[in-house]
């Protein structure tokens, strides 16, 4: 029936089946599960079986949540089927005996793996990440509003499974049972799938959700042997389903995988391999993947060092140097690119030790994010920059960043907040780009004929990153503000941790026609070396709209 059920489940964890990460095996922990729960259904409840069948659930919900913490949800499969208070506890103390014996190896490391889990639940961004807030409000509604877009099918299931599952207690439809644990069983799937889904949403990974979407199959066979009660449904359940069936396997994604269709981003990411095969043997490396992985053997290498205990690292470490003395390998665990010696270098470092480097990002997404973050403007300027490949099918791009001793001591840069790029999410000038272009404005300019024009909805403006800055560098940041009587708009510039450096200005030092000048004079000290610089315009609650333009950077040491 799970063979039958298939196209319910979306393409994304068909996709990782030939990857070997925890979230494969969610669907044999599920299959599990449902067996068991279809077996205690049709058995006497008796305190021998339910003991029996508490150790069974207690083994397969601590050997799930050994393999991933999102895991940890699937206990509550077991917490609403299992019958008694007395059972539920004693279900607790052996769920607790089992993953303790699970998590044995991990044991070593006792202290980093509670504080990794410390770390994800108190803070906001990817892997511990982010901000000391818990949940971060507007991320999580649009990572709910992203889950939805990315795969409708399945909100749309959970919806029909929620309103069957109330339809049952109508006294008409003649399908409840006392102590009824095929409708409890239905009930746990369907919550547990909710609640992966609304822990998924606060740091969204889209195949995070695969322990969700295997949710859904047994869910909906339990809710229809519930159904199956009633003859008069019977009657209309098979062709019912059928029709409903069919309509999926048309619209799904997974109509690809049951038709035959071709995975042609699998295929078309060859080309990068071919490429980098041919063109960049024993060339420093820099790379930035998404989960699709990159077309280098050294990109393989530091995951299976990275997930190895701390005495195989250094067994590996002697062949690793030897076998790839030049790949560095970015990852968000703490936003450097690392290399074998455990050390996070910032891509500035690398083009300092190396001369030149490759830069390979991933896909769209990443090239943006990277450009901004990691390849600040103050790098676009001092390194020249080629990009020697590109995908315009899977979004893969590779550059060639060489030192440019020409640019590195002085030079200027605006924004007149007249161009955007090809996303329409930001400003561009000389290829440069610049952050919010969704705030452009033809109301107001100063110059040309847009602005950049912050509301309540849209509290940044025109921004940009200064990376890995220097002691001893001068940087002189202005932007003109229209002045139309808002008095709450200011001029920011911040390190990535504010405690170091934080300055908001609205301070004027030049009027011109309706337009004020806000200037931000900083020099680097040795608290700021080799810190990023955040800089943007920002409206602090005010109702009147405010305007900025000619956003400029200048180094001038």
């Amino acid at each position: 029936m799970f063979i039958q059920f298939t196209p319910f489940i979306a393409c994304l964890y068909l996709n990782i089946a030939n990857r070997l990460i925890p979230e494969l095996f969610s669907l044999i922990v599920v299959a599990i599960f449902f067996m068991l729960c279809l077996s205690y259904s049709t058995l006497e409840i008796t305190n021998k079986t339910n003991r029996r069948y508490i150790f069974y659930f207690a083994i397969i919900a601590g050997i799930g949540i050994s393999l991933k913490i999102t895991f940890a949800p699937y206990i509550l499969i077991p917490l609403i089927v299992i019958r008694g208070i007395k059972n539920k506890l004693l279900f607790g103390l052996e769920l607790l005996l089992s993953t303790s014996f699970f998590l044995i190896p991990a044991l070593n490391r006792w202290v980093y793996f509670r504080n990794w889990i410390e770390n994800l639940f108190i803070h906001s961004g990817q892997y511990g990440n982010g901000d000391s807030n818990i949940i971060d409000s507007s991320i999580f509604k649009n990572n709910l509003i992203q889950i939805y877009q990315f795969n409708p099918l399945i909100v749309i299931l959970l919806i029909i499974l929620t309103v069957g599952l109330l339809i049952y207690f109508i006294p008409k439809i003649r399908v409840k049972r006392k102590k009824d644990i095929l409708f409890l069983s239905a009930l746990s799937f369907t919550i547990t799938a909710i609640v992966i889904i609304l822990l998924i949403a606060k740091q969204l990974k889209f195949y995070y959700l695969s322990p969700a979407l295997v949710l859904v199959i047994p869910a909906i066979i339990l809710l229809i042997l519930v159904y199956n009660r009633n003859r008069v449904l019977q009657r209309y359940l098979l062709p019912i389903s059928f029709i409903v069936l069919s309509l999926f396997i048309y619209k799904s994604e997974a109509k690809e995988a049951i038709f035959g269709v071709k995975n042609e981003v699998g295929i078309n990411r060859i080309n990068a391999m071919e490429f980098v095969n041919k063109n960049l043997k024993n060339v420093p490396v820099a790379i930035v993947a998404n989960y699709y992985g990159a077309p280098f053997l050294g990109y393989s290498a530091f995951y299976g060092m990275a997930y190895s205990s701390q005495n195989y690292k250094n067994e590996l470490k002697p062949l690793l140097y030897k076998t790839f003395p030049n790949i560095y390998t970015y990852h968000n665990w703490n936003n450097r690119f690392n290399y074998w010696d455990d050390v996070g270098y910032t891509l500035p470092e690398i083009i300092q030790k190396h001369d030149s480097v490759f830069l390979y990002l991933g896909d769209e997404e990443i090239v943006r994010t990277i450009e901004m973050e990691v390849l600040g403007i103050n790098r676009k300027i001092d390194c020249s920059q080629k990009i020697i490949y590109q995908n315009t099918e899977t979004g893969e791009k590779i550059i060639k960043l060489k030192t440019n001793p020409e640019y590195q001591n002085k030079w200027i840069i605006n924004c007149d907040a007249e161009q955007l790029d090809s996303t329409s999410n930001n400003f561009i000038n000389k290829d440069i780009l610049f952050q919010n272009g969704s705030t452009q404005s033809s109301n107001f300019a100063r110059s040309g004929i847009f602005s950049s024009c912050l509301t309540n909805n849209k509290e940044f403006g025109i921004g940009a990153m200064l990376t890995n800055v220097q002691k001893g560098d001068h940087y002189l940041i202005f932007v003109w503000k229209y002045d139309n009587g808002n008095n709450k708009s200011v001029l920011v510039v911040a390190a990535t941790d504010v405690q170091k450096y934080y300055n908001a200005t609205s301070q004027i030092i030049l009027k011109q026609n309706n337009w004020q000048k806000i200037l931000i004079d900083i020099k680097i000290n040795k608290d700021l070396n080799g810190n990023n610089l955040k800089i943007y315009c920002w409206l602090a609650n005010d109702n009147v709209p405010a305007y900025f333009d000619d956003f400029c950077i200048e180094k001038i040491q």
